[in-house]
């Protein structure tokens, strides 16, 4: 699905008035259990305590433009530390220019517009059948939380992680197995301090989930949920598509339940949450087969 496309879906959401944690608080009263979670950027929930510290204490420096900060080294470790393969880093503003640096040292034809640049789609080895081949050049850098590295083109891994933090509160980062195709990459952009500490801050937070993250907690929401998605760790696959999921997605809603409003796109489960939230789930299976 393009962009558009999916923010249309979204928009099916009443107004908001706050975010807490993995719940969302409609203007109208109304309370939605978010399994969405912004295709793996709220898989931590809606934070503040602590982001909203670091973020107000480098308003209150100043250092909200592009200036040479040691937060920088810091956050290439902190990113180095998560994904141990990782021998170098770069850091770029957007994803749009990762990309750009990406192709330019592998040689391929990455997809832009509707493709990758839109969808953040979370690639799983096992359930996209590239599990024992190298996969095409387009989905070759993608890493996401809990998957795995994939092979380069041209030789070495190389990976894009997607950031637990709100789109625009961070910078791209690129990791290399190979130093080597570091050094051919293109350099780093100055990124803005402020941005370096909020995602030194989601990349603890997320050190600490993983810390937590057991599989029996997982586990709670295949009793409710095995009908309508496969899961697999924390990721829950769909089982229908098109206008079936279509009419997933609004019957989940109505029942306080947000999804991914893209088929191709896997809910995540909910770092909090008591059975009587995702309960209205078992019910739902019904609506794969309505007409």
């Amino acid at each position: 699905m393009t962009r558009r496309e999916i923010d249309a879906r979204m928009r099916r959401l009443p107004p908001l008035r706050r975010a807490r944690f993995w719940r969302l608080y409609a203007e109208d009263g109304r309370r939605f259990l978010d399994l969405a979670q912004d295709g793996g950027r709220g898989i931590l929930g809606a934070r503040s305590k602590g982001l909203g510290s670091a973020i107000k204490a480098a308003l209150d420096r100043g250092l909200d433009r592009p200036l040479p900060s040691r937060l920088e080294a810091r956050l290439v470790k902190a990113a180095m530390a998560l994904w141990p393969k990782a021998r170098a880093a770069r850091l770029y503003l957007g994803e749009k220019d990762a990309l750009a640096s990406i192709a330019g040292i592998t040689g391929s034809a990455l997809p832009t517009g509707a493709g990758l640049l839109d969808v953040d789609f979370i690639l799983d080895p096992a359930r996209t059948g590239y599990a024992n081949e190298e996969p095409p050049p387009s989905l070759a850098f993608i890493l996401r939380p809990f998957a795995k590295w994939l092979p380069s083109p041209k030789g070495g891994e190389i990976a894009l992680p997607l950031l637990p933090l709100a789109r625009g509160l961070g910078p791209t980062v690129v990791l290399f197995a190979d130093p080597s195709m570091a050094e051919k990459a293109a350099p780093s952009d100055l990124i803005p301090p402020l941005l370096l500490a909020s995602a030194l801050d989601g990349l603890s937070a997320l050190a600490d989930y993983e810390a937590k993250a057991r599989e029996e907690d997982w586990l709670r929401m295949d009793r409710r949920s095995s009908a309508l998605f496969e899961r697999r760790g924390p990721w829950l696959y769909p089982r229908g598509s098109g206008a079936e999921y279509d009419r997933i997605f609004d019957a989940a809603l109505a029942k306080g339940l947000l999804i991914s409003p893209d088929p191709d796109l896997p809910s995540i489960v909910p770092g909090d949450f008591d059975d009587g939230e995702i309960a209205p789930l078992a019910s739902l299976a019904n609506t794969i087969d309505s007409p």
